[in-house]
């Protein structure tokens, strides 16, 4: 709604966008970076159970982007996209809101219900402190998922907080 439409068109040699994984229609995307934010039993009809759903995420992890690289960047607060993750040969980041990871969150605030929230790296490397303009805790998780996807990249700590796009390593989609 703030943008009036599904979806919002920039510039630059970047694009995110978001996958669905009934019929396994992403395993036919080369992402650089695949981001994991949960993996729950869906699509019954074709999956018909959970490990399927698992069977066909580590798939597509697994697949490289089209330039080569394999990097996904998973939640480690979902059991599942941990799972999905393991065996595979990306090269695997992970993110959270409830315990240390490459990149994560504490002393989250959602008392106003838009989160602010200190943004760690590994290593207890205090970077910034964030504030959303969103509401919910699964929009920390989903920034703590772009932070980590950005900081895979060498975008900047102030290019990060300011919304700015400059990042050191090219990626495709």
């Amino acid at each position: 709604p703030s943008v009036g439409s599904t979806f919002t068109v920039g510039n630059g040699d970047c694009a995110v966008f978001e996958a669905c994984e009934y019929k396994n229609s992403y395993h036919s995307m080369q992402p650089t970076i695949k981001v994991i934010l949960n993996v729950e039993l869906d699509h019954v009809d074709f999956f018909g159970n959970l490990d399927n759903v698992i069977a066909s995420f580590r798939q597509y992890i697994d697949t490289p982007g089209i330039n080569g690289e394999n990097i996904a960047v998973v939640n480690l607060d979902c059991e599942n996209a941990v799972k999905a993750a393991q065996g595979t040969s990306a090269d695997v980041k992970y993110f959270s809101i409830n315990r240390e990871a490459d990149i994560y969150a504490k002393n989250i605030d959602l008392s106003t219900g838009f989160g602010i929230f200190d943004v760690y790296e590994k290593g207890e490397k205090y970077l910034f402190t964030a504030q959303l303009s969103v509401p919910g805790i699964h929009n920390v998780s989903n920034a703590l998922a772009a932070i980590c996807s950005a900081r895979f990249c060498n975008v900047s700590i102030d290019a990060i907080k300011d919304g700015s796009y400059k990042a050191a390593r090219p990626f495709h989609i």
